[in-house]
């Protein structure tokens, strides 16, 4: 005979908060296992005397709490022996850690590679900022190289998208110094068609690509001043003076510390009359324009590097330098200097570094190769 409908409803029910009442007691065991689990564990790593540890507490001057001595003696012991002294355990600590032979050879080009770079890259930067910091003419450019030296990262930490609240120009110049930076736009780029549209804006530098190219600059310049006599030196700092006076933002003092390495000894007619009247054109012949091509009339860059060739004027290790690094050196001396040029149909008064970036159109030029010559 079949049991009623409410009968069937009651068992399930009872069914039902019994398997609850099981689950939770189980889980609250668990819990209370786990909870006793992970007091122990960190009871034990808070009072485990490793190598490392017992290293770092032998040299802390005896300030070593009693309870932490009597780690140490154990740790002693253990390592190597009763009647042993600290002394002994981290001589035999440091025998282990130099006796694998597979991870010598490794470890110790590693360790050769990096105080080479150091030595080389780090080191010249900071003894460059050291030297124009006795300086008391160049005691605020010094600070802001050291920054830019030591708070890279801070700034990449502080903005914002990436986790910070400042965005990215802000980032720059309240941690390191004031600048012109322009961030890359926020913006999706759906198809094809846009891409070719926005392609200016979106090759704009990221704040890490910035920073990094003015790390370069400085590197640049802390080698050649390395290899300055003393008297060049004070030269250069003199030199540097005149180019940074009334000049605090980033850009202008990156390019004035590679631009005063040489000092200026060419004419320039970015910002003549003639230039003025008829500024400079999109591919205008008078930019790179060599030999007849220029009409009778004086080029640009073919007018600064005649007349820097007569100044004998030369930097550090000029005839050494290859002839891509020597039109490096003269693209750096003149990308950031006046210019009276027709951008997007309007006169403005630009610099060569915005009529041809990265120096393109010069580099590529039969003109820059002279200075293979000179």
């Amino acid at each position: 005979m079949n049991q009623p409908l409410g009968l069937h409803k009651v068992e399930l029910q009872k069914a039902k908060n019994s398997i609850k009442k099981s689950y939770e007691r189980r889980r609250d065991e668990f819990v209370k296992r786990y909870a006793a689990a992970e007091k122990i564990q960190r009871a034990f790593r808070k009072s485990r005397m490793t190598n490392e540890r017992f290293t770092k507490l032998l040299y802390r001057n005896n300030n070593s709490t009693k309870h932490q001595l009597r780690k140490m003696n154990s740790h002693t012991i253990k390592v190597v022996g009763k009647g042993a002294t600290y002394e002994n355990a981290v001589e035999k600590i440091w025998k282990k850690r130099h006796t694998n032979a597979a991870a010598t050879p490794a470890v110790t080009t590693i360790q050769k590679m990096f105080r080479g770079y150091k030595t080389r890259n780090i080191n010249t930067r900071i003894d460059f900022i050291r030297s124009l910091s006795r300086d008391k003419r160049l005691e605020y450019y010094a600070a802001v190289l050291y920054r830019l030296e030591t708070r890279v990262q801070d700034v990449l930490n502080s903005r914002y998208p990436s986790g910070g609240s400042l965005d990215p120009l802000n980032a720059v110049t309240s941690i390191i110094g004031v600048c012109h930076y322009r961030p890359r736009p926020h913006r999706i780029v759906q198809n094809v068609t846009n891409v070719r549209k926005n392609l200016q804006l979106l090759k704009k530098k990221t704040p890490r690509a910035y920073l990094q190219g003015f790390r370069k600059q400085l590197a640049y310049v802390a080698r050649a001043y390395t290899k300055m006599t003393p008297f060049d030196r004070k030269a250069y700092r003199d030199r540097l003076h005149s180019e940074l006076s009334g000049r605090p933002c980033l850009e202008n003092m990156m390019d004035s510390l590679v631009k005063a390495l040489v000092k200026p000894e060419f004419v320039w007619l970015g910002k003549a009359k003639n230039f003025q009247n008829n500024p400079m054109m999109p591919n205008n012949v008078r930019y790179v324009g060599f030999g007849p091509n220029l009409g009778g009339r004086r080029g640009l860059i073919n007018t600064a590097v005649t007349t820097w060739t007569q100044s004998k004027n030369r930097p550090a290790n000029w005839n050494s330098k290859n002839v891509n690094a020597r039109k490096q050196v003269f693209w750096n001396m003149i990308k950031n200097l006046p210019l009276a040029m027709v951008n997007n149909g309007t006169i403005i008064n630009g610099r060569p570094q915005l009529y041809n970036a990265n120096g393109v159109k010069f580099k590529k030029s039969q003109l820059a190769n002279t200075l293979e010559y000179v």
